[in-house]
This record gives C-alpha cells, sequence and structure tokens, in this order.
C-alpha cells in the first residue's frame, strides 16, 4: 500500500477521536473554539515530515500520539504558528478592555525618559557582539532562526547569548525600573 492511502486510512479511523482529544483534553476553557485550527496545524506537521519519518510514525502507530503532543506543545509555546495564527489574536481581545483610555508613547516620549537613556547607555557599554546580536534581532527584524541562517551560531547559543545581553542590561538599568 503507499503512504498516501495508508495516511487516508489512518485519519480516516482516527481523525474524530483526535478531534474529541484536542477539543475536551487539550484545547479546553476559552481555546476549545480553536480546537480544529490547532489539530489542523499539528496534523500539517504530521504531513510536512519526511515520508521516511511518516512511514515509521505509521508503522509503530504514534501518529496520534505526535498529534496531540504537538497540540501541547503548540498550546504552550509563544512562538509556534498556532499562536502566531490564532491564540495571539484570542489573547488580545480581552474582554474589559473596550473603552479604556490607554496613552499611546510616542517614540519622542520613550527617549525623554530615564529607563531609556539607561538603557543607550547599558547598550553602549555591552561587548560588539551582543550588540550585533540585538540589532540585527530589533532593527534589521530579524527572527532567531535568521539570525541563524545570517551567522551560522546555532538557535540554542543565540538564546543563551541573548539571555546574557538582555541579563547585563536588566544589571545595569535595575534602578530605573
Amino acid at each position: 500500500m503507499i503512504l498516501k492511502a495508508k495516511i487516508d486510512k489512518w485519519f480516516n479511523q482516527n481523525y474524530s477521536y483526535l478531534q474529541n482529544e484536542v477539543k475536551n483534553k487539550i484545547a479546553i476553557q476559552g481555546m476549545s473554539d480553536y480546537a480544529g485550527d490547532l489539530l489542523s496545524v499539528c496534523v500539517e506537521s504530521f504531513l510536512t515530515r519526511s515520508p521516511e519519518q511518516q512511514e515509521q510514525m505509521l508503522n509503530d502507530n504514534k501518529v496520534g500520539n505526535y498529534i496531540l503532543f504537538c497540540c501541547g506543545f503548540q498550546l504552550k509555546s509563544g512562538s509556534s504558528p498556532f499562536y502566531n495564527q490564532f491564540r495571539k489574536h484570542k489573547l488580545s481581545v480581552r474582554s474589559g478592555w473596550e473603552g479604556l483610555d490607554i496613552p499611546i508613547t510616542t517614540d519622542q516620549q520613550l527617549e525623554d525618559t530615564e529607563l531609556y537613556q539607561c538603557y543607550l547607555k547599558a547598550r553602549g557599554e555591552l561587548h560588539w557582539y551582543y550588540n550585533r546580536l540585538l540589532d540585527m534581532k530589533f532593527e534589521e527584524g530579524l527572527s532567531y532562526a535568521q539570525i541563524r541562517e545570517k551567522t551560522g551560531i546555532t538557535l540554542n547559543s543565540l538564546q543563551k547569548d541573548f539571555a546574557i545581553a538582555y541579563q547585563k542590561i536588566r544589571q545595569r538599568c535595575n534602578h530605573c525600573l
């Protein structure tokens, strides 16, 4: 039997089970409206795996576990495809925020603050490497993956280096917070 037929057969037999599990046990409370979207993101994740991996998961009967595990991580992650498409929107539309008069801070108002001046001074004291990483992230708007591709630095090292840079700035500007 060809791989596509095996995958179709598996999903025909198990899709309703996956829907119930996601809706009733994973995407609970306010996220239950997005259970179908969450499931589709994770099914898509399975389908983008290599054919060898798909075949292996089918043979080991681990497709369901993979998809449910993926759903749990998609909900918890702040950078997952599901978060970026659906959850961020859901969390930004909070009840009780309508009609509140929230002042908008302009760039000039921000630049005049003591905290921003402290931040600039702390950035000036950072090693050139940390400054370059922060420039790529915030000035150029690159994601961690794009920085990794551009520099060849592993994702784990990038995350650690950003954490070090943030910590140094926090320590320097702690009195302004």
